[in-house]
């Protein structure tokens, strides 16, 4: 039902106001002439009313929008109210003649019934003229909404693609690491990596996906650092809260947790650490990492990490506008990010 009325707003628009002005004459004439008569002067004022305005409606404004000669439009409207103003004065005396025993008052075609004709005649092209316009304008916004909605899924799927080779070309760099070591990782790292493409390709491709499995991708992703890490890194990831039910933009976390294992784990530096906790309430959901910065330089961090943040700035902003708090502290010895987002 909702999707009809969308799609016929406008057609219910027209027949609404010619009903509700049709039933409003009748209602005045009736009361001067009888049912019969209020009924036909009522048709012929519709008919000539409804003539003239889809005249200008359909044929002459199309011609002049956009093109802002006023004159020239003008001009064309005098012959349509002429005949429009002649033939409502016509059919009306003819009505008066036929009809005089019904009627309450004797009819006679006089200037200021002329003025009023015409009056009335300019006030329905005026309306009709204003409902093109706002027909015009609609048609205008829906092309520039959808225009907005292709740019920002374009926008989205550039950023997105900006994340996933990054991570690709890490992971194949370890799995490179394991397989010459020969450990006994490597058929763990290609089970995790298969299921982290998976997600990649199909899910990743969507506007959202579910909390649940965004969460497992950064748990497989979690698992596979644990697992290139030779030293004994504090990383620590909890959830808290029913996440299955709510859905989010997939990767807007991942920036910041592939930041954090590139920034905050230093090779033989077993005082490293990364903690991610994820907390949900209701609709909210409260992302926060931490991570340590060991022997890295605080203006070395910040730059490095600059573009990816830029990155996620503007996907925060695309996905979630007015609906998310992001909040950052870069300290000498340690970096942490607090995300809040209205998943709703």
């Amino acid at each position: 039902m909702k999707f009809f009325l969308r799609k016929h707003l406008l057609l219910l628009l027209h027949i609404s106001f010619w009903v509700i002005y049709g039933f409003f004459n009748l209602y005045n004439i009736s009361h001067y002439n009888s049912l019969k008569v209020a009924l036909i002067i009522t048709f012929e004022l519709l008919f000539f009313n409804m003539a003239i305005c889809y005249f200008n409606y359909f044929i002459l404004l199309p011609k002049f929008i956009g093109k802002y000669k006023i004159t020239p439009y003008l001009l064309k409207l005098i012959i349509p109210i002429v005949l429009v103003v002649g033939g409502r004065l016509w059919f009306e005396s003819y009505i008066s003649e036929v009809f005089s025993q019904e009627m309450s008052y004797n009819y006679e075609i006089t200037l200021k019934r002329s003025f009023q004709l015409t009056m009335g005649t300019l006030f329905m092209l005026f309306f009709g003229s204003l409902l093109r316009f706002t027909t015009e304008w609609l048609v205008l916004e829906k092309k520039r909404q959808e225009l907005e909605k292709q740019q920002m899924a374009a926008e989205l799927k550039f950023l997105r693609a900006q994340i996933n080779p990054h991570f690709l070309f890490n992971t194949l760099n370890n799995l490179y690491y394991l397989a010459y070591t020969k450990s006994d990782n490597t058929p763990k790292v290609v089970d995790r990596l298969a299921q982290m493409m998976r997600y990649m390709l199909i899910d990743g491709s969507q506007r959202l996906v579910p909390l649940k499995r965004e969460i497992t991708y950064m748990q497989h992703y979690i698992d596979l650092e644990k697992i290139r890490l030779s030293q004994k890194a504090e990383i620590t990831f909890k959830v808290i809260g029913a996440v299955e039910p709510l859905v989010i933009a997939p990767f807007i976390f991942m920036t910041f947790l592939e930041n954090a294992f590139k920034h905050g784990i230093n090779t033989g530096d077993n005082d490293s650490w990364v903690r991610i906790f994820i907390e949900v309430k209701e609709k909210e959901c409260l992302f926060k990492l931490g991570n340590s910065k060991g022997l890295k330089k605080q203006n070395e961090f910040s730059k490095s990490s600059g573009v990816g943040l830029q990155n996620v700035r503007r996907r925060l902003e695309l996905s979630y506008a007015n609906q998310y708090r992001l909040d950052i502290l870069d300290e000498v010895d340690f970096y942490e990010v607090n995300l809040h987002l209205n998943l709703s």
